[in-house]
């Protein structure tokens, strides 16, 4: 008899458009036009988090971390410390430990799959790090072998795990694949590291990560979990040998595929594509709330929060997604005293939260939304630096913190932004792109106007180049034949010498979109002439 450990996808999930939208952003490149980097280390601002004495950033390109407000940055990437490839899909900090889940997009066939690649820790505060492996399952196909060198192979009895539950034993279907297998949200309550994954379902750890349990939520046609529950149906779940109902199968049940997870001391919320689940008891047993018996939005639970409110009362907020029917994307909120869900901003998709005592903030598509009731909020207008040297170009908002000095940190496609004035000015900080030796850079290279740096339905070419105090800067693009297409600045004088930025949104003088094709950024500075070359792809 021989054993083989084999790793296979789930093909029994099926992923939606929806799906592809969860993602902050949607997709984990490894590399982009713009990733070589000092400073912070990636624009795309995934996740901010803060710990005792210093703030963490999550992006596509690693993880970056200030101890002084944002004034220094020092980043980790996989080139110099270890921790894993692609994109930061989760995190999770406490005191000087923090935890960095890490995902990409793999090629399946010739369909992209999001995939996870495993969990950066650091128990000292990024002086040294430990990765872990992408939690899952391990499945052992038995192969016996015939004389004729053919194989039977006999994997019913590994296709499952055993859980024990209230002195009951469990079956758990084992996920042993990254595909699919993103880890989407991390928790820390103290004692237990909680992991939330669209194919791992909901996983706790002990030991901050070295090993994983498996944690069953209700089953989809349950409103809760706990012991007396599994007494009444003892005899059906020894029953369940053929259609295996009671188990842990993110295939066969919506509520076992979960995106996000808060916990504190022994209360924790686990939103699923089946609604959001909640336990006072550390995840034994659960209440189990979805748009068919409460008032909730919709089923898919892509964020929660919770927010503790000056006059005592806590708010458990959830950002849900539509997959149809009379499903809505947009927000629910549950009030704590009056165990009742409540729903608002109809239409809008959200990405994170984060609050004060009396507010409460919500980073979505739209950008970056406010308000004091829950049921009506107003956006922060378009973020730009104080003296206008600076934009967000990014309609979206991914993730935002609240600090109790009052300051407001948000995280966008195209950099951090923060404001302690509530959006009157703005500090902007930015992945600056390294010129290293060069005079003039473009970038996303290639550049798709319909895409790159979107704000106001316009993309963002990003120029940047070096100049002098008072030198007299001219920008233009000329197309393949050397023929002018715009002019970006005119004899500018410049006011400050070092890196200088300025854009292009794809457009000729008359304002109308170029074509596809080849295009050149020449800057002239004094004397001095630059080139560089970017492809324009609508």
């Amino acid at each position: 008899m021989m054993v083989m450990v084999v790793f296979v996808t789930l093909s029994g999930l099926s992923i939606s458009t929806a799906f592809g939208q969860l993602m902050r952003p949607s997709t984990y490149g490894m590399m982009a036009g713009d990733s070589t980097l000092s400073g912070l280390i990636g624009t795309g601002i995934s996740d901010i988090k803060e710990s005792s004495n210093a703030i963490w950033l999550g992006s596509g390109h690693g993880i970056s971390k200030t101890t002084d407000d944002g004034e220094t940055f020092r980043s980790f990437s996989r080139q110099f410390s270890n921790i894993s490839y692609g994109g930061v899909s989760a995190m999770a900090v406490q005191g000087d430990t923090a935890w960095f889940a890490f995902a990409i997009d793999s090629l399946v066939g010739e369909e992209m799959m999001q995939t996870g690649t495993g969990i950066a820790r650091t128990l000292d505060g990024g002086q040294n790090w430990t990765l872990l492996p992408q939690p899952m399952d391990s499945l052992r196909w038995i192969y016996e072998w015939n004389s004729d060198h053919t194989a039977i192979v006999d994997s019913s009895s590994e296709v499952y795990s055993s859980i024990h539950l209230f002195g009951q034993v469990l079956d758990a279907v084992d996920v042993v694949t990254p595909i699919k297998n993103v880890t989407f949200d991390l928790a820390f309550d103290g004692k237990r590291l909680w992991a939330s994954s669209f194919a791992g379902g909901l996983r706790k750890s002990y030991d901050l990560g070295d090993t994983w349990e498996r944690v069953l939520l209700p089953w989809d046609d349950y409103t809760e979990l706990d012991s007396l529950l599994l007494v009444n149906l003892q005899s059906e779940i020894i029953a369940d040998s053929s259609s295996h109902y009671f188990v842990i199968d993110p295939v066969l049940h919506l509520n076992h595929r979960v995106f996000s997870v808060i916990a504190w001391g022994d209360t924790i919320w686990a939103g699923s594509a089946g609604g959001a689940n909640f336990s006072r008891d550390g995840g034994r047993s659960w209440k189990h709330y979805s748009s068919s018996t409460s008032n909730m939005s919709g089923n898919w639970i892509v964020a929660m929060h919770r927010q503790n409110r000056n006059d005592g009362s806590m708010v458990i907020w959830a950002s849900t997604v539509t997959t149809g029917g009379s499903e809505v994307t947009g927000l629910s909120y549950f009030r704590e005293d009056e165990k009742y869900w409540y729903t608002t901003m109809p239409n809008k998709r959200f990405h994170n939260f984060a609050s004060s005592g009396v507010a409460i903030y919500a980073a979505g598509e739209d950008g970056l939304f406010k308000s004091k009731d829950g049921d009506h909020f107003a956006v922060f207008p378009p973020i730009q630096s104080a003296d206008g040297s600076s934009n967000i170009f990014s309609d979206a908002a991914y993730s935002v913190l609240v600090r109790d000095d009052g300051g407001v940190w948000v995280g966008t496609g195209d950099g951090l932004a923060i404001t302690y004035n509530e959006g009157l000015t703005w500090q902007i900080e930015k992945a600056q792109a390294q010129l290293s030796g060069q005079t003039l850079i473009a970038f996303p290279n290639p550049f798709y106007p319909s895409l790159s740096k979107q704000l106001k339905n316009e993309g963002h070419l990003i120029i940047q180049y070096d100049a002098l105090v008072g030198q007299s800067t001219t920008v233009k693009i000329f197309d393949w034949v050397m023929s002018e297409v715009a002019t970006l600045q005119d004899g500018n004088s410049i006011a400050s010498s070092g890196s200088q930025e300025i854009y292009w949104t794809g457009r000729n003088s008359a304002g109308q979109l170029v074509s596809n094709g080849t295009y050149f950024v020449q800057l002239k500075a004094g004397d001095d002439i630059s080139w560089t070359k970017v492809m324009v792809i609508n």
